[in-house]
């Protein structure tokens, strides 16, 4: 197709395609009918127009990704123990529904057994190199080989056109 703008049953399908990563199951929830679905989707893949807009939404989807896991890492790094620490100190002795307020999102690991509890921190030295690399761009500037492998199947689909990336 000519046309660059998509129309909206196409823009379901690359919204549902990101969701489920399955052709048939988008086209079929974007309202394409059930015995062209397969078609559908194949065509659909195939047109530059629609890679063109999963490719967008690949990169949002990465770069909202991104953020939650930089988000994360601050967290794990920068982020107060004293939750955890009031629990080792105050253990039984925490008022009633005192425990459901606390943050622990700085434990990699808590037990309770006969000889009290026990608690595992994450490594804050660790986030910080992993935050780090994240903001570095390495390696999540890399492209997942599913999407590439997906790429050179609709150039393939196309007759060899592209160059698969």
């Amino acid at each position: 197709m000519s046309q660059s703008k998509l129309e909206e049953r196409e823009e379901g399908f690359c919204l549902f395609y990101r969701e489920m990563g399955n052709g048939r199951e988008a086209a079929l929830a974007a309202g394409y009918p059930a015995r062209t679905a397969e078609k559908e989707a194949l065509r659909l893949l195939a047109d530059r127009r629609i890679q063109r807009r999963l490719g967008q939404l690949r990169k949002a989807e990465r770069s909202r990704r991104e953020d939650e896991i930089a988000a994360g890492l601050r967290r794990l790094a920068f982020g107060p123990a004293n939750d955890a620490v009031r629990l080792a100190v105050l253990g039984g002795e925490l008022p009633a529904g005192e425990l459901e307020r606390m943050d622990f999102y700085c434990l990699s690991e808590l037990k309770v057994g006969d000889k009290g509890i026990e608690m595992k921190f994450f490594d804050r030295q660790k986030a910080l190199a992993l935050l780090r690399e994240l903001e570095a761009g390495s390696p999540a500037g890399r492209r997942s080989s599913f999407y590439e492998a997906l790429e050179e199947g609709a150039a393939a689909l196309r007759g060899g056109e592209g160059d698969g990336k």
